[in-house]
């Protein structure tokens, strides 16, 4: 059920997916990333931050790791407690929320500055035995909402997901917790992990037990599909997060005594709008310079389309404009360097911004930035981001809108 557009989901979807039609094959495809976690390291969450284009991953000990797409260590941070889960509210900011089993409790903690600040007592809120807290975290976006959105916590004690109110955006002191209610989305309480998409209005639920599987719904936990994960490679009872990149699905696996497990299984056909816009590098340094390549593939099948990359200072997130172009959604924001976009990027520092996709369906897409510059100097610490429409002529409209990679310049 993959989508190339990034649409909410459609009653005729959900029949279909209900009917049965939206199996993930997972078997086969998994790419064992265990080799990258420290010895003793046993994973239990994991999230993507999108405006970082980073893997946050947090173990029972209290450690929280940095990884790049390609499961490469940037970071690493020890902290105190048990981690059962992590994730973002919001992708133009540092800041991850990492669920703490004992005592139960949300941590803000700033990835730059490797400090967590508040910390948000769970305890009244979710009223759980401390024997078996809560075991997955999730942040559903909601304009709406005075806080931009909600948190999910999943709760192995009675199958249960809570869905809480916390004071992140109308406070930088406060740490209340308001309780909105919960749902029990199966009769199963092995319930291990949450990751939300916002884009396709599509929750993920992860369960360990009797059988290792992914449940799709809404985010009102309406089934859409169950899909089920492939054994021996998830062991039953192993399975403790997950969290999705485009349709990469990345399952962690917390064995006990030190085993432990990272997996990604690629390009699984999800209700998620697959990555066609690609970077090889997220920041580049204003004293030495360097070149960010990226590049957009939609395969053969988009040959000779034209397209356009356009850029804003921030991702789309709760409380900013999303320009809706034709029915897609673009992930840019509407600012100053939005509306400088539109009037074309191009030399010296832009390159093939604008063009006709080749025979492969692809285009290469150059941001450079040369040595002590003093018009780049003025954006350090500073990020942009960038992402492609693409043209068909025979509608005479956008045919496909592609996810925004990011560009952080540092000194």
């Amino acid at each position: 059920m993959r989508s190339s557009s990034r649409l909410p989901v459609t009653a005729a979807l959900c029949a279909v997916a209900l009917a049965g039609a939206a199996q993930a094959q997972f078997a086969g495809n998994g790419t064992d990333l265990a080799g990258v976690l420290p010895l003793g390291f046993e994973a239990s969450g994991v999230d993507h931050h999108a405006g970082r284009d980073e893997l946050v991953v947090v173990g029972d000990g209290g450690d929280v790791l940095v990884l790049a797409p390609d499961g490469s260590l940037r970071a690493s941070y020890a902290l105190a407690g048990d981690l059962e889960g992590v994730c973002v509210a919001d992708p133009n900011r540092d800041l991850v929320y990492l669920l703490r089993e004992k005592p139960e409790a949300i941590l803000e903690f700033d990835l730059l500055t490797g400090l967590v600040g508040r910390v948000f007592d769970l305890g009244p809120a979710l009223g759980t035995p401390s024997t078996r807290g809560p075991e997955g975290i999730e942040f559903v976006p909601d304009d709406a909402h005075p806080e931009g959105g909600t948190f999910l916590v999943a709760s192995t004690f009675d199958g249960r997901i809570h869905r809480l109110a916390l004071s992140i955006a109308t406070s930088t002191t406060a740490n209340q917790v308001a309780s909105l209610g919960s749902f029990q989305p199966t009769s199963s309480n092995d319930l291990r992990g949450l990751d939300y998409d916002a884009a396709a209005g599509v929750l993920y639920s992860l369960y360990s037990e009797p059988t290792p599987l992914v449940r799709v719904s809404t985010a009102a936990g309406a089934l859409l599909a169950n899909w089920p994960l492939p054994q021996p490679q998830i062991a039953v009872g192993a399975a403790e997060g997950l969290c999705l990149r485009g349709c990469d699905v990345l399952v962690c696996e917390d064995g006990g005594s030190g085993a432990s497990g990272l997996t990604r299984f690629d390009g699984i056909d999800t209700f998620s709008a697959c990555r066609t816009f690609e970077s090889d590098v997220a920041a580049l340094s204003v004293l030495f310079g360097g070149t960010q390549t990226s590049t957009l593939d939609l395969g053969p099948a988009a040959a000779g389309l034209p397209y356009v990359v356009l850029g804003s200072g921030a991702l789309a997130s709760p409380g900013l404009g999303t320009p809706g172009i034709g029915g897609l959604v673009l992930p840019l924001v509407v600012d100053s360097y939005f509306l400088a976009s539109l009037g074309g990027l191009g030399a010296p520092y832009f390159s093939g911004f604008a063009g006709v996709l080749d025979a492969a369906g692809s285009a290469t897409v150059q941001i450079v930035v040369p040595p002590f510059s003093p018009v780049v100097s003025a954006l350090v610490g500073e990020q942009l981001f960038h992402a492609a429409l693409v043209i068909d002529p025979t509608l005479g409209w956008f045919a496909h809108a592609s996810n925004a990679t990011g560009l952080r310049f540092t000194f």
